[in-house]
């Protein structure tokens, strides 16, 4: 067509119709194939999702609903609703300004806009330490007896796990203070002791 030779004798930047292209589509779009650049990455499929859906709500937030729509100061007003109004937490918005510069980022580097968004760079994180909403803690020995008992006393828990091919598991009370005496002794994760096997233990 007419602008490929355009583009073909540079009187027309192939960077500017990528972007144009790129502004045609929804944000879902370019926000979908994020989240397989994160996967193909190495990102866990929890965390590219998670963050897909962050900035998908965030953007949602601010009424920007194409790359052209990109802009700092509606950005910056959904982070202050979700702070002001929703009441989240500074973390959790920190988390968002986070995930959508990396996002938009990402969109320039790969050519699906031109440039950065005047002011992006001036969107600061919130306070977190003044906005702390969790005290984490070690547990007193008469907390961790009684986090004991109740778990020796407590029913047992079937659960399915599609690693299991759908099987039904079960955990009984006096399983599952067995667990939580392994992990406090240990410091091990759920994960890692998940994979734990009978001849890993000396008896």
């Amino acid at each position: 067509d007419l602008e490929c030779r355009l583009i073909a004798n540079w009187l027309v930047d192939p960077k500017a119709r990528k972007a144009r292209e790129a502004t045609a589509r929804p944000i879902e779009d370019h926000l979908r194939e994020y989240r397989d650049y994160l996967l193909a990455k190495g990102d866990t499929a929890k965390h590219a999702n998670h963050t897909r859906g962050v900035v998908s709500r965030l953007l949602a937030k601010a009424g920007i609903e194409s790359t052209g729509g990109l802009a700092a100061d509606p950005i910056q007003g959904a982070l202050g609703r979700m702070k002001a109004v929703d009441g989240r937490a500074a973390g959790t918005c920190n988390f968002a300004i986070q995930a959508v510069k990396a996002f938009i980022g990402w969109l320039a580097d790969d050519g699906r806009i031109q440039s950065l968004p005047d002011g992006l760079k001036k969107i600061r994180p919130y306070n977190a330490e003044a906005d702390r909403r969790l005290e984490r803690r070690a547990l007193s020995a008469s907390e961790v007896e009684r986090l004991l008992d109740a778990a020796e006393l407590g029913p047992t828990i079937v659960a399915t796990r599609d690693g299991r091919g759908g099987k039904p598991s079960y955990l009984t009370g006096p399983d599952r203070a067995m667990l939580y005496r392994l992990a406090m002794w240990t410091g091990f994760r759920a994960n890692e002791i998940r994979t734990l096997r009978p001849e890993f233990f000396e008896v």
